[in-house]
């Protein structure tokens, strides 16, 4: 019996090939990530504004999450102001980021959902997100 080499293709290790894999659809559909990549690319093409209010809403939930590790982890390392009174690097350098990305899904979010927030949407998050 003659024995068949599969050739196997590798997996995309860096960001750039990823996209590029994506972009080509040379995507092997038998891994979990796989999978879900081909969920959110038929759903942007099938439902685009369901599909984005879903990935909004994700991406929103693990921003929180990350944040509050972060928030954590500047607690448990000591203070979040220093003596100087400077910001722990953690929450100067890292929560800040995670907060902006959160206001700008919910912005979009807002818009998607048809809801108004006067003329400025930004509006109703500025308490929230007050310093950001």
């Amino acid at each position: 019996m003659k024995r068949i080499k599969a050739k196997i293709r590798q997996k995309p290790t860096d960001g750039d090939a990823m996209a590029q894999t994506i972009k080509t659809d040379a995507i092997d559909g038998r891994t979990k990530q796989a999978r879900h990549i081909k969920r959110i690319k038929d759903g942007l093409t099938d439902a685009p504004i369901n599909t984005a209010k879903a990935l909004l809403k994700a991406l929103v939930a693990q921003n929180t999450v990350i944040s509050q590790e972060i928030y954590n982890a500047a607690l448990n390392s000591g203070s979040l102001i220093d003596a100087k009174g400077k910001l722990n690097p953690l929450i100067e350098k890292s929560l800040v980021k995670y907060q902006n990305a959160s206001k700008s899904a919910l912005i979009e979010l807002l818009k998607l959902e048809g809801g108004k927030a006067e003329d400025n949407p930004e509006d109703i998050f500025s308490d929230v997100f007050d310093g950001c």
